[in-house]
């Protein structure tokens, strides 16, 4: 049986999701970073990007993407309940196949439009690409 489509969370026992950012492409990690946030909208929990490992350096120097996707827990160290989406080569997280199991149903383009409300370059950002593009 796909475990994805068998995966049962209930996401009311939880405060917030807690996404791990890896070794996985840039446009991967973000594509299912965006699946996490707009799982997270849909049953009103905050979305904590965990990205200290990855492989394409930290999400907020590149994107504000604050308040939709968030750098550290709000309530880390107190009533954090978190909903932890993991994957490493084999193995991933039962947050991982609920969030999975849910993108499922999210067409492209209410990806895409969640998507331009995170891409908001940073200022150093903004600024290298104007650099680039006048070269």
């Amino acid at each position: 049986a796909d475990v994805a489509n068998t995966s049962a969370v209930d996401p009311s026992s939880f405060t917030c999701v807690h996404m791990w950012l890896g070794g996985c492409g840039f446009g991967s990690e973000v594509n299912n970073l965006i699946s996490a946030a707009i799982f997270c909208d849909k049953h009103g929990l905050d979305c904590i990007v965990e990205d200290e490992g990855w492989n394409s350096g930290r999400l907020h120097e590149y994107l504000q993407a604050e308040p939709l996707i968030l750098k550290k827990c709000p309530r880390a160290g107190r009533t954090c309940q978190m909903l932890e989406i993991k994957r490493d080569k084999r193995v991933a997280t039962k947050g991982w196949f609920t969030v999975r199991k849910h993108a499922k149903d999210i067409s492209f383009k209410e990806k895409a439009q969640y998507a331009r409300k995170i891409w908001r370059y940073t200022a150093d950002v903004a600024r290298s690409i104007k650099e680039l593009n006048s070269e």
